[in-house]
């Protein structure tokens, strides 16, 4: 499998940084409690449209030995062990999908996560981004708690920025309750 372009790489359009940070948190803190399987291979994505390919190494052969390596990579006895061709996203998910590497992969995907937050949000004190400042004048304007607004900022990552399925279906499943209540109060 050919590794796709990682146009966002380290190189991450200015006004974005909020939204990769709170997708950064959300994938944090769900790695941190999820003992189950993933349904979609594209929960990694954020991660891996960012991830230096020495980080990338780094986790993979951390997070399994020689043999699990080779079994993912599908190579033969013998065949070099090479990232280079492969995608990110897929490798990430095969790390978390394995029973050998899960809790390993885990722990490593959280200290790599921790530390991009800082990065992240160590600009974002510095220079705020605008969908922070539209966030709290929502949060403000609709009475939200911080629960509802992290809802609302969920929603509007698995629109059009995190793609994951697996995160659109739990979405619709806590949003329902959310919109018959709405409904209700009219």
């Amino acid at each position: 499998m050919r590794r796709r372009k990682n146009l966002n790489n380290r190189a991450l359009d200015y006004n974005r940084r909020f939204l990769v940070a709170s997708a950064f948190r959300f994938m944090r803190n769900f790695l941190s409690g999820h003992l189950g399987h993933l349904n979609d291979d594209d929960f990694f994505t954020p991660v891996s449209d960012r991830i230096p390919a020495e980080t990338l190494r780094q986790i993979f052969t951390a997070s399994a030995t020689p043999a699990v390596r080779r079994a993912i990579l599908n190579l033969e006895k013998g065949e070099k062990i090479c990232l280079d061709r492969e995608n990110p996203e897929t490798i990430l998910f095969k790390l978390w999908e394995h029973p050998s590497c899960n809790q390993k992969f885990r722990t490593l995907m959280i200290e790599h996560l921790d530390a991009e937050l800082q990065i992240l949000e160590s600009s974002l004190r510095d220079d705020p981004a605008p969908d922070a400042g539209r966030f709290q004048e929502l949060k403000a304007f609709f009475k939200l708690s911080d629960a509802e607004c992290d809802l609302l900022l969920l929603s509007r990552l698995a629109i059009g920025f995190w793609e994951c399925c697996d995160l659109r279906k739990s979405l619709l499943w806590q949003i329902q309750p959310f919109c018959q209540c709405a409904r209700h109060q009219r």
